[in-house]
């Protein structure tokens, strides 16, 4: 055997060294997994169609923790059309790493079309604020990369139990196709029982709702400029087809209402 030889062998690890290596690279991953998960909470996570999605707030969380470079990002806009008519959709790309060995790529993407910035088709693209369409653009990068970096991608509600984070505040019903009206009605009000906060997701005939009451978290006017719908069956309940951006909006008005009654509470007793 030459000296070149002996070295590619010697450089070769055995059946055996390879299973142990992978073996002590998934508990790493599990404990990778973990840390990430518990530097989030609940209200950073919403119910998409049955699924967990982690929002732009736990992912900068997460990114924090584990300190993820993001670098050679880029912004890229088209323009469209289609028989609907013209529009644009705005593209970021770039890089998420935490070592030189721990790299990956992605994209994030968001369109004029997009149904919260459009209020649902209600308005044309010229009339969509661009800045919140590519500030939606990087928010949906900065998810991508870092739940794919970290392998906190694609997990169940079970999965996330076990660290923690459940739909906490958050009902979430599945309905049967061709429920009677009555049964639906029930499902509905159970659903909203079951919510600890001013809003809460259910599905309906295989689509996903959100729906939001009027109170000292949302004022009607807010909830008519999200583009949320009156409900005519209850008073103060509007309601919509859930996206990530209506959960998010939500979320972040409830937590400033909160701030302020919080505010309000210690000036007065400190007066």
């Amino acid at each position: 055997m030459n000296e070149s030889n002996a070295v590619v062998n010697a450089e070769v690890a055995s059946p055996a060294d390879a299973l142990e290596i992978m073996q002590s690279r998934q508990v790493l991953f599990e404990k990778v997994m973990a840390v990430a998960i518990k530097a989030t909470s609940p209200t950073d996570w919403i119910d998409q169609n049955g699924k967990p999605y982690l929002q732009g707030s736990g992912a900068e969380k997460v990114a924090r923790r584990f300190g993820v470079k993001i670098y050679e990002t880029a912004v890229e806009r088209e323009e469209l059309e289609d028989e609907k008519g013209k529009y644009y959709l705005y593209t970021v790309s770039g890089k998420a790493a935490m070592s030189e060995r721990d790299v990956i790529e992605a994209i994030g993407t968001c369109s004029s079309r997009d149904s919260f910035f459009s209020h649902g088709g209600k308005l044309s693209s010229a009339d969509v604020d661009i800045g919140n369409v590519k500030k939606s653009a990087y928010t949906n990068f900065m998810g991508n990369a870092i739940t794919r970096l970290l392998g906190i991608r694609n997990l169940s509600w079970d999965e996330l139990a076990k660290y923690g984070v459940t739909k906490n505040g958050k009902a979430s019903v599945a309905y049967d196709k061709g429920a009677s009206k009555a049964a639906t009605t029930k499902k509905a009000a159970a659903a909203e029982g079951q919510a600890k906060l001013p809003y809460w997701s259910s599905e309906y005939n295989g689509k996903a709702y959100i729906y939001a009451r009027v109170g000292k978290h949302f004022s009607e006017e807010f909830l008519k400029n999200l583009g949320l719908s009156k409900s005519k069956n209850k008073e103060g309940l509007y309601f919509s087809i859930a996206t990530p951006e209506f959960e998010r909006s939500l979320q972040e008005e409830y937590e400033a209402a909160e701030f302020t009654q919080r505010e309000e509470g210690q000036n007065a007793a400190t007066a």
